[in-house]
């Protein structure tokens, strides 16, 4: 039975020997005494089952009291819902110190999503000293026990190398095991692996078909590489409105890349009706998300009066915010900004220095431009 590493509460547990054919005294006794008075009375496998109840009665506090109880009897389920609890500031104020600690004590006792969380935490300093061969050796553990997110994980540290020898055939095979289990970030790492050829032959149809799935679950970098499979028709027909639709869920997610691309639906009417002015809401998201294309963007908004009054000024300050974070075509829209005196005062040094900037990034106009006046980059 493969584990799907998710935070799930489950509504009653019992202890296997309890249920075994010929063990029916443990279940007996158990159902006799109320919840509570078991709970009450120290039973472990009753305060969980009761921080459970709690937890589905919408009550976090009252189920962590429980869960902690069973925790610190050693109940390795308890343990782990505990570590999820804290990482996520369920029911206790977030304390990623706290997390790693109960983590620690279920992965002890083979809790392959305790396992899973704690590699986590080890792979990214979170809570604990960052350790990259204790993170592998957990995430091992956790995928030998076929916990996707274990085997997802440790996909990604065989397909780059992070703590083990890159091995591509092991991480896709990794990667297939999680994917077969629903495991959308699995599904959408195949879906990269055929989408650029990564140990595979590239293949556009099985990359299409594995961002869908991922897609479908809500993970949002899958929706807006399906939306763009759809707009360049790879692995499946061209469809402008399937594109700007999952643009669209992607971008509402907060996803940077697809508010940017929603965005440019709206301003040329691609696959939806032409709005500029949705274009520039769309574009200041993705901008505030550090997008720096949508920094360029709002500047040609207002420089061409697309969806916002016309403001040489704005325009130009917004070209030198994504100038300095390395936009070439912001660099030659600034500089000829300084060239011809539009939204900033007219400066030949300023203009030179950045179509210079621009011609170093590739820039064919900036490198006409100097050319023709014969200046070098």
């Amino acid at each position: 039975m493969r584990v799907v590493c998710y935070l799930l509460v489950a509504a009653l547990w019992l202890p296997a020997a309890a249920q075994e054919a010929g063990d029916t005294t443990a279940v007996s006794d158990t159902v006799a005494m109320t919840l509570e008075q078991a709970a009450a009375a120290g039973d472990m496998v009753s305060q969980y089952n009761l921080g459970n109840h709690y937890y589905n009665d919408g009550d976090a506090v009252t189920a962590v009291q429980w869960w902690t109880r069973a925790a610190e009897q050693g109940l390795d389920l308890a343990q782990s819902l505990l570590g999820q609890c804290y990482a996520n500031g369920i029911g206790v104020d977030a304390d990623v110190a706290q997390a790693a600690k109960w983590y620690n004590k279920a992965a002890e006792q083979g809790d392959p999503v305790a396992q899973y969380r704690l590699g986590v935490y080890y792979e990214n300093g979170t809570g604990v000293k960052r350790d990259m061969a204790r993170a592998v050796a957990l995430y091992t553990a956790s995928a030998e026990q076929q916990c996707a997110g274990g085997m997802n994980n440790l996909g990604q540290c065989y397909q780059h190398g992070k703590g083990v020898k890159r091995d591509i055939e092991r991480a896709l095979e990794l990667y297939r095991g999680a994917a077969d289990d629903g495991l959308a970030a699995a599904q959408y790492n195949l879906g990269v692996c055929y989408d650029k050829g990564i140990g595979v032959e590239a293949n556009a149809e099985e990359a299409f078909m594995w961002y869908r799935v991922a897609a479908e679950q809500g993970m949002e970098e899958a929706q807006y590489n399906l939306g763009l499979c759809y707009q360049d028709g790879y692995g499946v027909n061209k469809d402008a409105e399937e594109a700007a639709s999952w643009f669209r869920q992607a971008a509402e997610q907060g996803y940077t890349a697809a508010q940017r691309s929603l965005a440019n639906c709206y301003l040329t009417g691609e696959g939806i009706a032409k709005d500029a002015d949705y274009a520039v809401l769309w574009y200041q998201e993705a901008a505030k998300g550090g997008d720096v294309q949508s920094l360029y963007s709002l500047g040609l908004c207002h420089d061409e009066g697309w969806g916002v009054t016309p403001d040489p000024a704005k325009a130009a300050d917004y070209y030198r915010q994504a100038a300095e974070q390395g936009d070439v075509a912001a660099q030659y829209r600034l500089a000829w900004c300084y060239d011809n005196g539009r939204g900033v005062k007219r400066d030949f040094h300023a203009a030179l220095t950045w179509y210079q900037q621009a011609a170093r990034g590739g820039n064919t106009e900036a490198r006409t431009w100097l050319q023709k006046n014969g200046y070098s980059w």
